[in-house]
């Protein structure tokens, strides 16, 4: 995937790296598309992180139910 000459999902997985480094990041999660995706970055950057969902009672309960089928491993809901 290039854009403007560069890897746009290398580039992403490198700023992970540099923010971050050895600190654990928190991530807000919302069960949607950018946060899958963001999910999926910060996985690929092998950055310890943590997933926080703000349960709020408006979302529907498929969302709630997908996060918690396929995020159990380090998802916090806050």
């Amino acid at each position: 995937m290039d854009i403007f000459g560069g890897n746009i999902i290398d580039e992403a997985i490198q700023f992970i790296r540099k923010s971050f480094g050895n600190e654990t990041a928190f991530v807000g999660f919302s069960g949607g598309k950018d946060s899958i995706v963001t999910e999926h970055l910060f996985k690929l950057s092998d950055v310890k992180y943590e997933l926080y969902y703000s349960f709020t009672g408006l979302d529907a309960p498929e969302v709630i139910r997908f996060i918690r089928q396929n995020y159990p491993h380090n998802f916090r809901c806050i």
